[in-house]
């Protein structure tokens, strides 16, 4: 109520953007999986890919007491390397299958284009390696658990090692349980 009801505020240097975007793009994998007995190998590679956004924004700006309103149109678009993941999946026992998984995201290769062409590359790259397990106990039931990586394609500000993005570790555990044809899935 007081920071509210009893503060002057002025109208000098208000700005007010509000706009619309319209992003258009395709993105193609290619995948394959080849499965054994005992092991299972298959891959999933992302090929290049260009996103575009169009957009309109309305500027509104009140500066002196006068208000201006313009609008501002224009396109930027969103370069996107190659990107994959591998993975490997083996079954040592019956009831026992244990998953391992290397994603490669090389997002610093990626290039933002403005509106007036210039090109910036405003991401990091990751490599990220995940583990899991599933113990089938019985036909109706299974114990799972994993753990992995995970990486966001930003650097910490104050980061002690220069060009290295967040990252952090992930656990998780779980069951499985299938009756009459119904799969629930608790993690």
């Amino acid at each position: 109520f007081f920071s509210n009801a009893f503060r002057i505020d002025s109208v000098y240097s208000r700005i007010t953007k509000t706009g619309t975007s319209d992003y258009s793009g395709n993105e193609f994998t290619i995948s394959s999986i080849l499965t054994g007995q005992y092991a299972s190998i298959g891959f999933a590679v992302k090929l290049p890919s260009t996103i575009t956004r169009d957009y309109t924004m309305q500027v509104a700006t009140d500066t002196t007491g006068t208000p201006a309103l313009s609008t501002i149109q224009g396109e930027d678009k969103l370069k996107l390397p190659w990107r994959g993941t591998i993975g490997l999946a083996l079954n040592p026992k019956e009831h026992l299958t244990i998953g391992l998984e290397y994603e490669f995201r090389p997002y610093e290769s990626v290039q933002y284009v403005d509106s007036d062409g210039n090109e910036t590359s405003p991401w990091l790259s990751a490599s990220l390696f995940h583990i899991g397990a599933e113990y089938r106990i019985a036909s109706w039931l299974a114990l799972r658990g994993g753990m992995r990586k995970q990486a966001e394609v930003f650097e910490p500000e104050g980061n002690q090692i220069i060009g290295e993005p967040v990252t952090y570790s992930v656990y998780s555990a779980g069951i499985g349980m299938f009756l009459s044809g119904l799969h629930l899935d608790v993690t």
